[in-house]
């Protein structure tokens, strides 16, 4: 899921059996690494093929006749180890192998379904495709896709810009990179505990600050995919820039913890462009008199002041 690592199918000279299962690295300078064979205790003296990487990069599915099984191939998966080795593979067992051939398994976003290829059912009519509930201990990471498209004045603005994605409870920093031509980004990313917040942010020299509050709550109801939509700017003085998600109760300038995680980014945003004057201002709805709207518009941007 990160486009760093291509696991293949290869007979190629140097492996432990008939077919194995390979891969390589994306270099820095995007060119691939040299083959290198997954080794045991994936790979054995029969043929393992079908390898199928979930999204959470640590949960390998694969097919094999090596392996200890009820029939010819049969689906296993592995999960990868801290020091990058892989745990003595698991068969999926019956009834999802057989004494036929089972192979080409692939495993949704959120781990709940899975779909293979059988000539079990229907002998007649070749291969079919299949779909089952993966059981809880089959299943791999839980993880979920943060995507959106970054706007700009034009194409050239989009360019050299990345995005960070930032775990504000553990201040894990995940970096996304953004399609230089289309400006999109998609990352999967593990899935936060209860109550750990992200926030996704434009990192770009000379840009204005831009990013995207993610909760826990919005996380939970997402269904594991969350758009995250974003705008890189050039700073000009003069120019207005919005500070998104930074939001207040009706008739009130309380700042809620939301918002002063946004605002916790812009005064390191700050700090790294230290030559940078900001005004900022506070707006209202049009609810209310024009007077009692000023003193709250005030008061908000104040509130935001004084926590900088």
């Amino acid at each position: 899921a990160d486009g760093n690592t291509l696991y293949f199918t290869s007979n190629r000279d140097s492996g432990i059996g008939g077919l194995d299962i390979w891969y390589v690295k994306r270099l820095e300078d995007g060119m691939w690494s040299r083959p290198e064979n997954l080794g045991a205790p994936v790979n054995t003296s029969g043929n393992e093929k079908t390898p199928f990487i979930h999204s959470d990069s640590h949960t390998l599915y694969f097919t094999s006749d090596g392996h200890t099984g009820l029939g010819g191939y049969d689906i296993f998966f592995a999960k990868a180890t801290s020091d990058s080795s892989w745990n003595n593979p698991v068969n999926l067992g019956s009834p999802i192998n057989t004494e036929e051939d089972d192979l080409g398994l692939f495993v949704s976003l959120d781990g709940k379904t899975g779909y293979f290829a059988s000539n079990k059912f229907k002998m007649d009519s070749g291969w079919d495709l299949y779909q089952f509930d993966m059981p809880e201990s089959y299943r791999p990471e839980k993880v979920m896709l943060i995507s959106g498209s970054l706007s700009a004045d034009n194409a050239e603005e989009k360019q050299n810009t990345e995005i960070e994605i930032k775990n504000l409870r553990t201040k894990e920093i995940t970096k996304i990179k953004v399609d230089q031509e289309t400006g999109n980004y998609a990352k999967v990313v593990s899935t936060p505990r209860p109550h750990e917040d992200l926030i996704v942010t434009v990192k770009k020299p000379g840009a204005a600050f831009s990013s995207r509050y993610i909760s826990s709550n919005e996380i939970k109801t997402s269904g594991g995919v969350v758009k995250a939509p974003l705008e890189v700017a050039k700073l000009e003085v003069g120019r207005e820039y919005k500070l998104n998600d930074i939001n207040f109760a009706t008739n009130s300038y309380d700042l809620d913890d939301a918002s002063r995680s946004v605002i916790d980014e812009f005064i390191i945003y700050l700090q790294e462009n230290p030559k940078l004057k900001a005004d900022i201002q506070g707006h209202t709805d049009d609810v209310g008199d024009d007077q009692s709207n000023m003193t709250l518009s005030k008061n908000r941007a104040e509130a935001v002041y004084n926590y900088v």
